[in-house]
């Protein structure tokens, strides 16, 4: 309920907000009254969302009250904060107009008596009427319609009193309020619960001497940390192999999508969309030939699931391992051809790395309660998930009372008396009743995604904002809010946590499937959510749905159920072929559409003419398979609260109006669509460089994808491209992102001619830029701009260049705030590139990749470097003498990770005479690559992976 107060105060400001109609007197005055009405019912739902165990009669009324809610928004939404829509039109077009009252004339007969007869005759006269403006009479229904709602208001409000259903006499839940303890990273975590015979299990992978191929299961009930142990495998030594992936296969899978995951996690590039299981299975086969590989395929829950996926690994002599996790143990046995020797039965944790867990890096360190904190430790049972939530719980709270203590303790002690899925599902529970009403309302949010679903954080957030279940205060970032409260829930050990970056910041996470499960239930319970897939024909649906989650898959006949009425609909999520998507033209309120497709039979084109109409959404994301052409609307104008565009997709034209969306923030498109703004200006409508053309300048952040080769066209495109973005004083983000073989194209190190250069040196500053990513695509930079030593905001410089001089790494050195830099340099450097004593100060993360790495590190350099990854050609190595590099000077550095091109087995023997020398016996890394680096005269042989390890 609290966007729709935001709203109704917002409305009620005297500066209604840009592109909002302004509403009468008398509209303000009912819709003021409704608000003060609705935020008494807001006090009465934040004191029962505090009980820990609230009635039915309890229960039922909030879900009215928030059905009643969603009514009141959904009509401010249609019929009061409809936006303006600008209009544009020429000067010559203007015409001086009045506004006339239109009349007509009406023809009245009535009866008169007639003076000389005395008798009644008819008399007619022709009457003028002016009726009265339609606006009036629209204000007038809105009157009438918040009056409606204020009587249902206070119907509720008076049912609260009848039903007694104050919290004074039901018991409150210890709800945390302020900031939570500090804690360690949570990648940290993983290094905790490697007790005995998890780290002997380890350690005889890694030393693994079997040249066979080696399967091996890990086997247990849920929540004992399989997953957690595969993964610490995969992150500490997964690089050491060839290639590798980590998939998860969950209950009901969707085997297409787990081959396609499989093999664009091995080959870094997506297969198409109309690819059938067979030639994915074949395909994989091939790709893993002759290569040392890893996979984990996680979650296993049927034999016969496994047979499949087995058809794609081959046998090879390259001792290669494959880790599956599974609850049962006939799929643990069938997995290992029955081989108990590979099987690995999970066990719970002991009591002394449970209180590890617990307390050295989760609430930090033991305390003057350390008695307490041991009893519920011990309650936990060994779970490491059980174990973490709680120390989340007590962890939130900025100080432990006894009162909590003696609530959780209570509770476990009548939970958990065995280590099953179920009580383990009342802890989840215990968690979840504990949380500040913001995070539940995000958390069950997740239920959008399908089990085992990888979800990236910077979407996750816009969503979140897009909804409004965001409370900042003003002033305030709402992005940057919904980021911490995503944390938070990470903290709290509700998130699983897939991919970092260098300063241990969670890019994107998935979901434990107990979690998942539980995550569902409450938002199906509350109306919260409405997820179906097409094995669902029709649903037992009671409430209007709010949000609607839509998983077909490959499913050719897949339709939504017949049941379901999307005109109250404000999020919708799609995943399945095109031809099965219902129309957005009917989804009137939406606010967020996600729409993710995973091929087309037959029909290459996906028709989004109908979102023009769609006044209230906020964010659109297209993800489709490279085969399907969106079509969007030619006018898009009218949506005006729309903040983000992402076009993951092949597009046919954006419309040039896009310009007039005042609240765009994030624009994501393909550069061969992006460049048609370029013809704005010549078009006679609009030119983007004039003053109060709307040139988008809200945005803050770019992105756009290149998947096109080479050319003439491409060059002078990104040429314009260089004013099209320059000047933007809110910029943050700018990335152009290669896509398919636009890559490998250059990391494979083709001839000079299969890249086009351009320069960017006439780019206006873009003074607030945190992140400029120019990475590896058919179009390079010719060097590293001069502008970019301007810009004391840059945290993260990835570049791709043809050259790199010592005038280049002078003019970066003394940013103050860049802590990543990646440079991909195309051409050998002309000379020894030195980094020095000063400068690079906060440089925590440093990437190089050239066919030389003619580098020297001075005492002193990158005081701060953590992490180190090269790359370069092995036979180049000895002949400029660059085999030794002395990361010996570089005392602050963690891991080092290199590939070598070629036949580099001397350089790799060097490296490792390097490293063992280091003081601090830095995490080292080195691997052969079958491939060269950009190298002039060579040519590659295999594929570049090092992407899916970034940040």
């Amino acid at each position: 309920m609290g966007s729709l107060l935001g709203k109704l105060h917002a409305l009620l400001a005297p500066g209604a907000g840009p592109g909002t109609r302004t509403l009468p007197k008398m509209v303000k005055e009912r819709v003021g009254l409704l608000k003060d009405d609705l935020e008494e019912i807001v006090a009465y739902l934040e004191n029962l969302s505090e009980v820990e165990d609230p009635p039915l009669t309890a229960r039922c009324w909030m879900k009215e009250v928030r059905e009643l809610s969603y009514d009141i928004e959904d009509y401010m939404d249609k019929f009061v904060l409809q936006p303006v829509v600008p209009v544009v039109v020429h000067r010559a077009k203007i015409k001086s107009r009045r506004l006339v009252a239109k009349t007509r004339r009406v023809k009245i007969t009535r009866p008169r008596k007639n003076v000389k007869s005395s008798k009644l005759v008819a008399e007619t006269r022709h009457v003028k009427i002016t009726p009265l403006p339609k606006r009036v009479n629209r204000h007038q229904k809105i009157v009438n319609t918040v009056s409606d709602f204020r009587v249902f208001v206070r119907e509720a409000i008076e049912r609260h009193e009848r039903y007694d259903l104050d919290c004074r006499s039901l018991r409150r839940r210890c709800v945390s309020v302020g900031p939570m303890l500090q804690r360690a990273p949570f990648e940290e975590i993983f290094d905790v619960i490697i007790d005995d015979w998890r780290s002997e299990f380890i350690s005889s992978l890694a030393n693994n001497r079997d040249q066979q191929l080696k399967v091996v299961s890990l086997v247990g009930s849920g929540c004992l940390g399989k997953t957690t142990l595969a993964r610490v495998f995969y992150k500490n030594f997964g690089g050491q192999y060839d290639c590798r992936a980590f998939v998860r296969v969950s209950q009901k899978p969707d085997m297409k999508r787990v081959f396609r995951d499989i093999l664009w996690q091995l080959q870094r590039q997506q297969p198409p969309q109309d690819c059938k299981q067979l030639e994915l299975i074949d395909s994989i086969r091939k790709h893993l030939q002759d290569k040392r590989y890893l996979l984990i395929i996680d979650d296993l829950w049927d034999a016969s699931v496994w047979d499949i996926i087995s058809h794609a690994f081959p046998k090879d002599n390259q001792r290669s391992i494959i880790i599956t996790t599974t609850q049962n143990e006939d799929v643990a046995l069938s997995c290992c051809c029955y081989r108990s020797e590979y099987v690995l039965e999970m066990k719970p944790l002991d009591d002394y790395h449970s209180r590890k867990l617990f307390f050295d890096k989760v609430l930090g360190s033991e305390s003057e309660i350390e008695e307490d904190l041991n009893e519920i430790v011990g309650l936990c049972g060994g779970l490491p998930l059980a174990t973490a939530s709680i120390a989340g719980l007590l962890a939130s709270q900025p100080v432990i009372l006894m009162d909590m203590l003696i609530h959780i303790r209570n509770s476990l002690t009548t939970f958990l008396r065995a280590n099953s899925t179920s009580e383990m599902r009342q802890v989840v529970n215990l968690s979840y009743n504990n949380l500040p009403q913001y995070l539940k309302t995000c958390l069950l949010y997740f239920s959008m995604y399908p089990e085992g679903r990888t979800i990236c954080k910077d979407d996750l957030v816009k969503q979140w904002v897009a909804e409004g279940f965001i409370n900042a205060a003003e002033g305030q970032d709402m992005e940057k809010v919904a980021a911490s409260y995503f944390d938070e829930l990470v903290q709290r050990r509700f998130l699983q946590p897939l991919c970092m970056n260098h300063n241990n910041e969670v890019l994107s996470c998935t979901v434990h499937d107990m979690i998942h499960d539980f995550v569902a239930h409450k938002s199906a319970e509350e109306n919260f959510i409405t997820a179906a897939d097409y094995r669902r024909k029709t649903m037992a649906l009671s409430d209007n749905v709010h949000r609607l989650s839509l998983h077909f898959g490959d499913s050719k006949y897949a339709k939504m159920p017949a049941n379901i009425r999307t005109s109250q609909v404000r999020s919708f999520k799609f995943s399945g072929l095109s031809k099965c998507m219902p129309s957005v033209a009917e989804l009137t309120l939406i606010r967020v559409l996600n729409i993710e497709l995973s091929g087309h039979h037959g029909d290459d084109r996906l028709d989004l003419t109908g979102i023009s109409e769609l006044f209230q959404l906020r964010y659109l994301k297209v993800a489709s398979a490279r085969g399907v052409c969106v079509e969007l609307p030619n006018h898009m104008k009218g949506l005006q609260y729309l903040e983000t565009l992402d076009m993951d997709a092949k597009v046919s034209a954006v419309p040039l109006d896009i310009i007039h969306l005042p609240c765009l923030f994030h624009l994501h498109l393909p550069i061969e669509t992006s460049v048609q703004f370029d013809c704005i200006g010549s078009t006679g409508s609009i030119s983007p460089g004039s003053p109060g053309s709307g040139k988008l300048i809200n945005l803050r952040d770019i992105r756009l994808t290149c998947s096109v080769p080479p050319s003439d066209h491409l060059a002078r495109s990104m040429e314009a491209l260089s004013s099209l973005v320059g000047g933007h004083d809110k910029l943050k983000t700018l990335t152009i992102v290669p896509i398919g073989t636009c890559r490998n194209n250059f990391v494979r190190g083709g001839s000079a001619s299969e890249v086009t250069t351009v320069s960017w040196d006439g780019l206006t500053p873009l003074l607030q830029l945190q992140r400029f990513e120019w990475l590896p695509c058919s179009c390079i930079l010719s060097r590293v701009p001069k502008w970019i030593g301007e810009f004391v905001s840059l945290c993260i410089l990835k570049i791709s260049i043809e050259a790199l001089s010592m005038n280049d790494v002078a003019n970066l050195q003394e940013l103050p705030a860049l802590t990543a830099v990646s440079f991909y340099v195309r051409t050998r450097v002309a000379e020894r590139v030195v980094f020095g004593k000063t400068g690079f100060s906060a440089l925590k993360y440093f990437k190089f990749r050239c066919s030389v790495p003619w580098l020297k590190f001075e005492t002193y350099a990158m005081p701060n470097l953590q992490i180190l990854k090269l790359g370069f050609n092995g036979p180049t190595v000895d002949q400029h003498g660059t085999a030794r590099i002395n990361i010996e000077r570089l005392t602050g550095l963690k891991e080092i990770s290199v590939k070598i091109g070629g036949e580099g087995a001397d350089a790799e023997s060097a490296l490792m005479d390097t490293v063992s020398n280091h003081p601090w016996n830095p995490k080292i890394n080195i691997q052969l690559v079958d491939w060269v680096f950009y190298d002039d005269h060579g040519s590659d042989r295999g594929r570049d992976e090092d992407k899916y390890l970034d940040f």
